[in-house]
């Protein structure tokens, strides 16, 4: 935000509210940082001509609503015709600032589609805007899974994506504290992934979800190895205050959101 200057643009009295993230914007200010920050969310949801009413008839900037109006008036606005107006109404950003961003979203419209979308999902995750995170992951699971089906497509979609995608799913689960439908999605990518760090996270989503019995059951049922048993049970027992003492749930939920975290850390999943 190097290149921001104050501007006498008063605060709104009524404010633009932006669904994908429940938040109501109340400036040109804020309206900014929103599209500095969340490049990923700008679709035809907020560029439109909605936006464009409440820049002119609340802010009163008519200006900047005949330089945009046209655009909020296409199917898919494009990001720099709408966006780039705004910024520069109040030298929003500088000149670096403005470079960096326009070659990420230069990178973004070099992306397939669905990657774009699942960017998304990952952005709202990131807002901890989870129930609208699950309803894109689920959409886009939806689209890749009929890619996979049809004989011929024009972008191929690997397992690997599909099991990210699943593995995602089961994050937002988690930070729902929804158990069983957690578990259901570490498994399935489990079965498209088998890598080490999927195989823990759905055995501790099992861990979480079962009783102990059922999840000594389940490690015999894998054959899990010595070193991976030991793993998870070293990252049960670091929550626990002294040996024996009984876990609660939401240590055991904590314990989880934390491996899923370093899961996307080291993985970008």
């Amino acid at each position: 935000m190097s290149g921001y200057i104050l501007c006498e643009v008063p605060r709104a009295k009524e404010p633009y509210y932006i669904e994908s993230i429940s938040t109501n914007i109340y400036s040109i200010e804020e309206l900014c940082y929103y599209f500095h920050h969340s490049v990923y969310l700008l679709d035809d949801t907020i560029l439109n001509e909605t936006l464009c009413c409440w820049l002119r008839d609340t802010l009163g900037l008519k200006k900047l609503y005949q330089k945009i109006k046209g655009t909020a008036e296409k199917n898919h606005p494009g990001i720099r015709e709408y966006v780039y107006p705004i910024f520069k109404e109040i030298n929003y950003l500088s000149y670096e600032d403005m470079k960096a961003y326009d070659n990420l979203v230069t990178a973004l419209e070099k992306e397939p589609a669905l990657l774009r979308m699942k960017r998304k999902g990952d952005c709202l995750v990131e807002s901890r805007m989870y129930v609208n995170a699950l309803k894109v992951y689920q959409e886009l699971i939806q689209k890749c899974q009929k890619e996979l089906s049809a004989p011929e497509t024009e972008l191929e979609i690997k397992e690997g994506f599909l099991g990210s995608l699943y593995h995602n799913v089961g994050c937002v689960y988690s930070y729902l504290f929804q158990k069983e439908e957690a578990l259901e999605y570490f498994e399935k990518a489990y079965d498209k992934l088998h890598t080490g760090s999927a195989l823990q996270s759905y055995l501790f989503a099992y861990y979480n979800a079962k009783s102990k019995k059922e999840y000594q059951q389940k490690l015999d049922e894998m054959q899990v190895d010595t070193q991976t048993r030991k793993e998870i049970r070293d990252a049960i027992d670091s929550v626990m205050k002294d040996k024996g003492q009984h876990i609660s749930n939401s240590q055991i939920d904590g314990l989880l959101e934390a491996m899923i975290r370093d899961y996307h850390r080291s993985t970008g999943a």
